[in-house]
């Protein structure tokens, strides 16, 4: 234990480096700007090459990993982060933008790799000490990227170049993850199965929940991303502040997303994953349009703040929902890093090109969408159900007047957290299956198989002579609506067969389109209208009705849904 909690002071200063050496450069993305007389159209381009970087060595990342360890990754991408300062430097001296973006390209393959293999050990450090630790970790890059706001900012302010300033840095962080790395436990050794001829990450890429965790990373690092990139310029040019002001900006923001991830915890143990997340969403969105929207500086700050809580968790939460398998972790946490990072590829072009169209506060409305699928796929993060998860028979049989082992169900209780079977019982699609089995209980129809005798089972009835299915239970054929088709069922006059169950999904999904369709119309029309800021409006809070009325649809739905299945199970138990 004692070597997990060195291990970890370890991982977090390199985790702090990491946001360090960040913050120095995209804090000064002015001052490239000026330098190299590019416009925004044309600054976004060039910072498409920190993507192209970025997205060449992410399917490099996780073998690289594999084979190296997490220690030794981390020291060979601080070498290259350093080298990409230093091209980066030598460009902006000579005005050569074709230099300047092969610098920013090196840099890019740096910090992936190391962000993947601090990620890594990370999630390994977490699993050994058996606690929450991945949000305080992002904690500390926060804490570095705040930092390196602070010293971009304080470069500007006393006029230091950008090239001297990457000249000091880069260096300082490679000896700095030199000396931290001697520390690393966990996940420092090579991965055994790579000598084994199987690949940790290979299997990963094909796992469904993997993926929508990295699309629910690669929605927050979007949200993130954005303003890592343009927000700065967004004060400078939008709102005509300074340079200075501009880098304080940003670091309002990263301070922000540091106070969300240290606080962030606490919220995520008593409410879970799923509504802290779609939160977080929400909120985000309320900051981007304070910021695109509001004219005061202090709101603007204020707006940048929401950003940056709103922003604050997708990340971190999505690596600790990668690794919620220890024998699986390694893989999984560098696929879900590098979905990830491609947000990076994405961002910086597309508000680019809306910055040339629109303007640059304009561009950021793209946050909107991006938060909007964080919200959306945030269900993913939903930790997978283990042993320890109660089933509805055993929750029933823990019942004193039910089951005589209720003390030892209660002693099972406690082995989860309360908000675990929450999510359990109050999943939509087991509703019907928990109210048939309660109305069961207590009409007497049902026994609970811990603690008591197992029931007679029915008595089993021929099939009639006619052919078709038995409407007795234990027949040769059930009588629920799933034995006959949907004509079979629609004109089945006397209704011991059911139609709903067989159109409830076709209903639901007309109305859902329905309601889309009529928010999207909604939402063009005032866009395009004399009042474009109806429009506006209706993005940011068209949907909230929306998704009331989707609500309303989708109970409506199952509450009859829930009538036809008992009814067919009583129409099955019944003597006849």
């Amino acid at each position: 234990m004692a070597a997990a909690e060195t291990a970890k002071v370890a991982v977090a200063a390199v985790f702090v480096l990491n946001g360090v050496a960040m913050a120095a450069l995209l804090s000064r993305v002015p001052a490239v700007r000026d330098a190299l007389g590019l416009s925004a159209g044309g600054l976004g381009l060039l910072l498409l090459a920190l993507s192209a970087g970025t997205l060449t060595a992410l399917p490099l990342s996780g073998l690289v990993v594999d084979r190296l360890g997490a220690g030794r990754t981390v020291q060979v991408a601080a070498v290259v982060v350093t080298a990409g300062f230093g091209t980066i430097a030598v460009g902006l001296g000579a005005a050569s933008v074709a230099t300047v973006a092969v610098g920013l390209a090196v840099y890019g393959a740096g910090t992936s790799s190391w962000d993947v293999a601090m990620n890594v050990e990370g999630a390994a450090v977490e699993r050994q000490l058996g606690r929450t630790l991945m949000p305080r970790l992002h904690a500390g890059f926060s804490l570095g990227t705040v930092a390196g706001a602070l010293l971009g900012a304080g470069a500007a302010a006393t006029a230091v170049s950008l090239p001297v300033q990457l000249a000091v840095v880069g260096p300082a962080c490679l000896l700095g993850a030199a000396l931290a790395v001697r520390r690393f436990k966990a996940a420092s050794a090579p991965n055994a199965n790579v000598a084994a001829g199987v690949s940790g990450v290979s299997w990963a890429w094909r796992e469904s929940r993997t993926l929508l965790i990295g699309l629910l990373v690669f929605a927050f690092a979007l949200t993130e991303g954005i303003a890592n990139d343009w927000l700065a310029l967004a004060l400078v040019d939008g709102h005509g502040s300074s340079e200075a002001i501009g880098a304080l900006g940003y670091g309002t923001f990263v301070t922000a997303m540091t106070l969300g991830r240290l606080v962030g915890g606490s919220f995520l143990d008593r409410l879970g994953r799923v509504p802290v997340l779609r939160s977080t969403a929400l909120l985000a969105m309320a900051g981007v349009g304070v910021v695109v929207l509001a004219g005061p500086l202090g709101w603007v700050l204020l707006g940048a703040v929401c950003w940056g809580l709103g922003a604050s968790l997708g990340f971190p939460v999505g690596m600790s929902a990668a690794a919620d398998e220890p024998a699986r972790a390694a893989g999984r946490v560098a696929v879900v890093s590098s979905i990830g990072y491609t947000a990076f590829l994405a961002g910086p072009p597309l508000v680019g090109f809306l910055a040339d169209g629109f303007g640059v506060l304009q561009g950021l409305l793209v946050v909107l969408v991006a938060a909007g699928v964080g919200a959306v796929a945030a269900a993913s993060a939903r930790a997978p159900y283990r042993s320890t998860s109660r089933s509805v028979d055993s929750v029933l049989c823990e019942l004193p007047s039910r089951c005589e082992g209720s003390r030892r169900g209660r002693k099972h209780e406690r082995q989860g957290p309360v908000w675990r079977h929450a999510t359990v019982i109050w999943r939509p699609a087991a509703l019907v299956r928990r109210t048939t089995v309660l109305w069961r209980s207590a009409n007497g129809l049902w026994r609970p198989a811990v603690g008591r005798r197992r029931a007679t089972p029915p008595v089993r009835r021929p099939a009639p002579a006619g052919g078709g299915h038995s409407p007795w239970p234990g027949g040769q054929a059930d009588a629920s609506s799933e034995a006959k088709g949907f004509f079979g069922a629609l004109f089945d006059f006397s209704f011991t067969h059911f139609v709903t169950p067989k159109i409830v999904k076709v209903v639901y999904i007309l109305a859902t389109v329905a309601l889309v369709l009529f928010y999207l119309i909604l939402m063009l029309s005032g866009l395009f209208s004399d009042e474009p800021l109806v429009g506006v409006l209706v993005l940011l809070l068209g949907w909230i009705p929306l998704l009331v009325y989707l609500a309303l649809v989708r109970m409506t739905l199952e509450f009859y849904f829930a009538l036809v299945r008992m009814s067919e199970d009583i129409h099955q138990r019944l003597p006849r």
